[in-house]
């Protein structure tokens, strides 16, 4: 399971990713963020917080990026940190990288 800037905040539908059972996935977790992530329900810790949820997972990591371009859009919108703006080659090698590991 691969999750990108991934909602760990309480949102307007009351909803977040860590109140689903994590604790239950029993497939490998990469969780991914970017630390300048301004969205206010994605920040940057929340990959942190997923990987600690997911206890059942044999393999779990959460990698937090840096760099890239300047924000193109409002802050949670794909144009910004959010979308991993201007680092897409980089996150894409790594999320291969993590799949083919076994």
């Amino acid at each position: 399971m691969i999750l990108t800037s991934s909602i760990t905040v309480q949102n307007r539908g009351g909803e977040n990713i860590l109140r689903l059972p994590l604790d239950t996935v029993r497939v490998p977790v990469l969780a991914v963020a970017h630390r300048d992530d301004e969205c206010h329900v994605t920040p940057p810790n929340g990959a942190e917080l997923i990987v600690r949820a997911a206890r059942a997972s044999p393999r779990k990591k959460a990698l937090i990026f840096e760099g890239g371009d300047p924000p193109q859009s409002e802050p949670c919108e794909a144009l910004a940190q959010h979308g991993l703006i201007g680092i897409e080659k980089n996150v894409a090698a790594a999320l291969a990288e993590f799949i083919k590991d076994p």
